[in-house]
């Protein structure tokens, strides 16, 4: 994940604009509903909302893809335990599982792979790049799910970019 600093973090994605950005994001909004669909709990969410998950071509067409709230996944945690019926991946894939406090509520758990840590950590870079703070000390990682590799990203390009005039 190591990339060269400079003004942007990944220059080819960020500077995507008009319809090349649109059809970027439309073809991960596919590639997500194709995933989510092969799951008994989007299954049942796309059907209620009289979805067909292949009509989802473009990001014109979130509007009609269903939200899930906390409690959707609370709920099918609860009548699928442990993990629910919402996983769209095998669990011999699953690194981590990490759950909420349940202040306000039953408590959650959240299942992670290796690329949403991944994810997690290249997201925890950008926020620190964007920051343009000195230190990475002056900088807070939100939700450091996996701290140290996060932090350790974070502080080498911190210290590299403060390095530069």
């Amino acid at each position: 994940m190591t990339k060269k600093v400079g003004q942007y973090w990944d220059p080819e994605g960020e500077l995507l604009s008009g319809n090349r950005l649109k059809q970027h994001q439309s073809e991960l909004l596919r590639e997500l509903i194709a995933a989510a669909a092969k799951t008994a709990f989007y299954q049942r969410r796309f059907e209620e909302a009289g979805l067909d998950p292949a009509s989802v071509r473009s990001v014109d067409d979130l509007q009609r893809v269903p939200i899930t709230t906390k409690e959707d996944t609370r709920a099918s945690q609860q009548s699928a335990p442990p993990w629910g019926d919402y996983t769209a991946v095998p669990m011999d894939e699953i690194m981590a599982v990490h759950m909420s406090s349940g202040t306000t509520g039953v408590p959650t758990a959240n299942l992670y792979t290796r690329r949403d840590y991944d994810a997690l950590a290249e997201r925890s870079i950008v926020t620190a790049v964007l920051s343009n703070k000195p230190h990475p000390a002056t900088v807070q990682l939100v939700r450091a799910i996996f701290p140290r590799h996060a932090f350790a990203l974070v502080r080498g390009q911190l210290d590299e970019r403060s390095r530069k005039p």
